[in-house]
């Protein structure tokens, strides 16, 4: 089980590289985020039951301003759980809970609108393929689900650099867009490998449902941000000088 959550204490005067350095974070924090993903579960439900209610009565109308609104208020909750892995990732010092509720603070107004906007972009993902899969209302094209499909990845991939940025700096929006597309250019194959990578693990949960319905609180939900941050900490790392500037 050292791929998904706590399995060997490591010594934590020094850093391991590798495969290794992924066990040695899980085995650190693996405990703690799990209930920090547990509290971003409980923050989506009202986004959950607005896209649920929106699928029911087919309504567009509804879907858009109940996701964003959920999105919303599951938005704080989700910058403090990635703010909570920046700091273990560079293994920050501190209480982990006081830091927690300091990132939590510190992000509730600039979180609000990336995540009314994730919220509608998931709220749109979802119904759409409820109308795929178990109605004749829309059909799409081999062409349609290949943008559908670059869609997802681009925004997969807007999400993990964006987030990072935002609990980490205080900086113009403008700078934080420069920084994803000159990032996504410069190491185009990582980022690519990352989305896909969280695109198969979403794909395993939606595919065996309801069986892996259980993995959506307990783990998926810290997890794949985890996952996505880890493998792509180093060179945010090295172009951000993260470590530089928050650690003395």
């Amino acid at each position: 089980m050292g791929l998904f959550m706590r399995d060997d204490e490591y010594d934590e005067s020094r850093r391991m590289v590798g495969f290794r350095r992924y066990q040695q974070l899980l085995s650190f924090y693996a405990g703690h985020w799990t209930v920090l993903g547990l509290i971003v579960f409980v923050s989506s439900l009202p986004l959950i039951a607005a896209i649920v209610f929106a699928i029911l009565s087919t309504s567009v109308l509804i879907l858009i301003p109940g996701s964003f609104v959920g999105g919303m208020i599951m938005a704080p909750f989700l910058a403090a759980l990635i703010d909570s892995i920046q700091r273990g990732l560079r293994d920050d010092s501190g209480r982990r809970w006081d830091n927690y509720r300091k990132g939590l603070r510190q992000n509730v107004r600039c979180s609000l609108v990336p995540g009314g906007i994730l919220g509608v972009f998931v709220g749109t993902y979802v119904f759409l393929f409820y109308l795929q899969i178990y109605t004749d209302l829309l059909v799409l094209s081999k062409a349609t689900f290949v943008l559908l499909l670059v869609a997802a990845i681009l925004m997969l991939n807007f999400q993990n650099l964006y987030w990072p940025q935002m609990v980490l700096f205080v900086q113009a929006q403008r700078t934080t867009f420069v920084n994803i597309l000159l990032f996504s250019s410069k190491y185009l194959w990582k980022v690519l490998k990352v989305a896909l990578i969280e695109l198969a693990l979403i794909a395993f949960v939606v595919v065996f449902a309801p069986y892996t319905l259980i993995l959506v609180p307990v783990l998926m939900s810290w997890y794949l941000p985890f996952l996505s941050q880890y493998m792509i900490y180093d060179q945010l790392n090295q172009e951000l000088e993260i470590e530089d500037k928050f650690l003395w």
